[in-house]
């Protein structure tokens, strides 16, 4: 009987740690679905209010020298309305691709000109998919500045004209999903 009560025991132990993972990877997956979704919108009033006033800047900047195109005027003013139109939604950071893997703007101006053309989570994006990942950060660069120790979300999003659907490029948007996972995990 003795062994009987241990080998229950440890099922039950065992059976209790499953369970917990179970609850935490549905926790994270409803995270996940949820700043998704919000991300997914972001992107939708990106493609609707902000590229239209943007194109010509965002379309051309693979013939500008990367220096000049993170010091442009026009740079400078995407992001602030950029900055204006994520306010207090939890993004911590933007960027944008052009449908060729060029980073043709971010938040974090020293990303600019990265290429991301072989980046499966962009390609996923390209063929109209969402490509997001949950991860833990110990240093993360915002938008407001460097922040540490945060649950990021990143989503790879198609950006598509909303009259005609034409993919105009990629956006990948950050969010801070910290508090949504620390309230999940003590539930």
């Amino acid at each position: 009987t003795q062994r009987f009560a241990i080998l229950g025991a440890i099922i039950l132990c065992v059976a209790g740690y499953l369970m917990m993972l179970v609850d935490k990877r549905t926790s994270d997956a409803d995270i996940s679905k949820w700043a998704e979704a919000n991300n997914a919108s972001l992107t939708q009033a990106i493609a609707n209010s902000v590229w239209p006033h943007f194109s010509g800047h965002l379309e051309s900047a693979r013939s500008k020298p990367v220096a000049e195109l993170r010091q442009a005027p026009t740079t400078q003013r995407l992001f602030k309305e950029i900055r204006t139109l994520v306010a207090s939604l939890g993004v911590l950071k933007v960027k944008l691709y052009e449908t060729g893997g060029m980073t043709v703007f971010s938040t974090q101006s020293s990303q600019i000109g990265a290429n991301y053309s072989k980046n499966p989570r962009f390609l996923k994006s390209l063929n109209g998919g969402f490509a997001s990942q949950l991860e833990f950060r110990e240093k993360f660069g915002a938008i407001t500045g460097p922040l540490t120790k945060r649950w990021v979300l990143s989503s790879y999003i198609p950006v598509v004209r909303g009259r005609d659907g034409k993919l105009l490029g990629v956006a990948e948007i950050y969010r801070d999903v910290t508090v949504q996972r620390q309230d999940a995990q003590q539930n």
